[in-house]
């Protein structure tokens, strides 16, 4: 019996790493069969009409885990309407092999209610050897805690949530969806969001900030039980633009016992969608793309940077009283084409706290320095602000060092409240912000104590300069003495 842990989907996935499959690949391959079987454990699967209003799953007995698994009988099963029939193959569902039964249940579902047919999307089953397939759901099925599947969600969740940090680790590009736990998980405890927040992350990759406010909100709020079911879920709003990050997010929630179609779940592009949109949220978290350029433009105080425009476009979502956490590139803070958004962030919002993360933080898949800024709308602007530096004093992060909550951000959230206590807080009046610039970066108000390990080249440069004016001195004086 397989252990319920961080691990236990890495090990699940053994077979396929073994057959030469990709992270990439496998991990895409492991998100269809774990939704199928999660949708059952769950009870989210129904053996009602597949056209239901509360667009709960439908598939017909043949194409469920317990036959592709083997254990149901269908040899004299019979076709009890159109739906039940086979899509891909002329085959009676007791001829089929169980990968043929699966991939038969992958079409049905594409069928289906919306849930599923966005889940399923231009998805199909890619295995090199069919003993490679069962293998693996042998060890999925094998994983304890599916018969106490609402219980032991945490546990199912934190396994996933491993995994696609791995393939973030692993695959390149991937980081652009994945952000660290620990990360997260700081910026939602800072943040505090309530029961009856409408919240948004237009950026929602994996939808961990959500999930980490789902979390949140259950360890906080006394009566969670009686609400979650009717309220929280409903008020939660993500938006992904990538088919296959999309799906890896619907079965991310699914895992940690979020009702995917309880939660406004949406594809596209934000900035597009948003544009023309009237809906106002009270808190939007995100970690935005960065680092390329786009032909659109949200506005015109944009230019072609992809986070200026995902950074105003977020400033329009907030209601009167919104609030916002959001990751930025420290560019943003000083870049001289990024000052309308400076500009609009200090005289329009209540500027709170800008973290300054450790350097390295999205590391391996970016070395950027990146920057967390806290705001809430405000029509008076802001007076004062104050910055957390996360980063002076601690080394890069990298495989010895990872980022970690204890040692980067317990006392960002536990001083938050109190922060002339706290070293790493320091404070700035806006009257000391630069009127032309608007330039918000640390370094411009804090002389960093650790600057990270300087380039040789440059080092030795410093080195042959002044060891040129240390002979030049040298010559001046043996000059004087000679006079």
């Amino acid at each position: 019996m397989s252990e319920i842990n961080e691990k236990a989907l890495w090990r699940a996935c053994e077979p396929m790493r073994e057959d030469g499959m990709a992270i990439s690949r496998y991990l895409e391959q492991l998100s269809g069969l774990l939704f199928l079987k999660a949708c059952e454990s769950s009870g989210k699967l129904t053996f009602e009409s597949f056209d239901n209003e509360d667009d709960s799953l439908y598939l017909p007995t043949p194409y469920r885990w317990q036959s592709i698994i083997g254990r149901n009988n269908l040899t004299d099963y019979e076709f009890e309407d159109d739906f039940a029939k086979p899509v891909e193959s002329d085959k009676h569902p007791s001829e089929m092999d169980s990968l043929e039964l699966y991939t038969e249940a992958v079409e049905h579902l594409k069928k289906d209610g919306e849930l599923a047919q966005r889940a399923f999307d231009q998805f199909s089953p890619r295995f090199n050897r069919r003993s490679t397939f069962t293998d693996t759901i042998r060890r999925i099925d094998e994983l304890d805690g599916w018969n106490n599947f609402g219980e032991n969600a945490d546990f199912f969740g934190d396994s996933y949530e491993y995994l696609l940090e791995k393939y973030a680790d692993k695959a390149e590009g991937a980081g652009e969806y994945f952000t660290p736990r620990p990360l997260t998980n700081a910026i939602v405890r800072f943040i505090e969001p309530n029961i009856d927040d409408e919240i948004i992350d237009p950026a929602a990759g994996t939808n961990g900030f959500l999930i980490q406010s789902y979390n949140y909100l259950k360890r906080e709020t006394d009566n969670f039980s009686q609400i979650a079911n009717t309220d929280v879920e409903s008020q939660f709003a993500s938006r992904e633009i990538r088919t296959e990050t999309y799906r890896l997010g619907l079965l991310n929630y699914l895992l940690h016992d979020i009702d995917p179609s309880d939660v406004n779940a949406m594809r596209g592009d934000s900035l597009r969608e948003e544009k023309n949109s009237s809906k106002e949220y009270d808190l939007v978290l995100a970690n935005p793309p960065f680092g390329s350029d786009i032909s659109f433009k949200y506005n015109r105080k944009c230019d072609s940077a992809i986070e200026m425009n995902f950074l105003m476009m977020m400033m329009d979502l907030l209601n009167d009283e919104g609030r916002a956490g959001i990751i930025i590139p420290e560019g943003i803070l000083f870049d001289s084409s990024k000052e309308p958004a400076r500009r609009e962030l200090l005289n329009e919002f209540n500027l709170d706290v800008i973290l300054a993360l450790p350097e390295g933080s999205f590391q391996p898949y970016s070395d950027v320095d990146t920057n967390v800024l806290f705001f809430e709308r405000d029509e008076d602007g802001t007076d004062e602000f104050w910055f957390f530096d996360a980063r002076s004093d601690n080394e890069n992060i990298k495989d010895s060092n990872p980022l970690s909550y204890e040692k980067h951000f317990s006392d960002f959230v536990e001083y938050s409240n109190r922060r002339d206590e706290c070293e790493d807080y320091f404070k700035v009046d806006t009257d000391e912000v630069d009127k032309d610039g608007h330039e918000l970066y640390l370094k411009k108000y804090k002389e960093y104590k650790y600057e990270g390990h300087r380039p040789p080249e440059n080092i030795a440069q410093d080195i042959k300069e002044e060891l040129h004016t240390i002979e030049s001195t040298l010559d001046e004086m043996l000059g004087d003495s000679d006079d």
